[in-house]
């Protein structure tokens, strides 16, 4: 009887350790899956910048400043909302600001779970 006892016991206690051990594996594969998804989106971002400031220097408005803002969701979507500044812009028509932004949204990253919202700043 002691027997049956004492090897009941050490099983339960074998179960208990290997159901803990696989948990934090688990665990510890989401954390790193995380931070490699984390990496490949501040990547994305500021190739996204670079490209924007590009752009914008090669549209003759080379001394703008670019501002990205991102809200990240519990679901993991992403919102953006990239604002551009320069005193110029106060000078450009609607039709000139819409084509503008037309141009920095067709150089955004594509994820599904991702929304741009763009927005030119004068002085004004």
């Amino acid at each position: 009887m002691k027997r049956t006892a004492g090897f009941i016991a050490i099983t339960i206690l074998l179960v208990l350790v290997s159901a803990f051990c696989i948990t934090e594996t688990v665990k510890s594969q989401s954390s790193k899956d995380m931070e490699i998804s984390e990496e490949y989106y501040r990547q994305a971002e500021k190739q996204y910048v670079e490209e924007m400031r590009e752009y914008l220097g090669e549209a003759g408005f080379s001394d703008s400043g670019v501002m990205l803002t991102r809200t990240v969701f519990a679901d993991g979507g992403r919102e953006y909302r990239i604002t551009v500044h320069n005193s110029r812009f106060d000078n450009l028509k609607q039709e000139e600001k819409e084509e503008l932004i037309d141009a920095l949204k067709q150089r955004a990253f594509q994820e599904e779970n991702c929304s741009f919202t763009h927005s030119l700043e004068g002085n004004a």
